[in-house]
């Protein structure tokens, strides 16, 4: 999981620096989705990675406000 993450960082901070309008609250939600996805295990198996992070992040964000 840690692999498919680091390969959508640089796409996932700008789509939610953009999305939230604020780049300390996109990098805070980024921090926070990485730890959410982390506690997910080793076993689960994600199709789309990209979408599913960005997801999981827009749900941090809203959790937020």
């Amino acid at each position: 999981m840690r692999d498919e993450f680091l390969a959508c960082y640089a796409e996932l901070r700008r789509r939610l620096r953009f999305s939230l309008g604020n780049e300390d609250l996109a990098d805070d939600v980024l921090h926070e989705t990485w730890l959410r996805v982390d506690r997910l295990g080793k076993g689960e198996e994600i199709h789309n990675p990209g979408a599913y992070f960005y997801r999981v992040a827009m749900n941090v964000a809203h959790d937020q406000r």
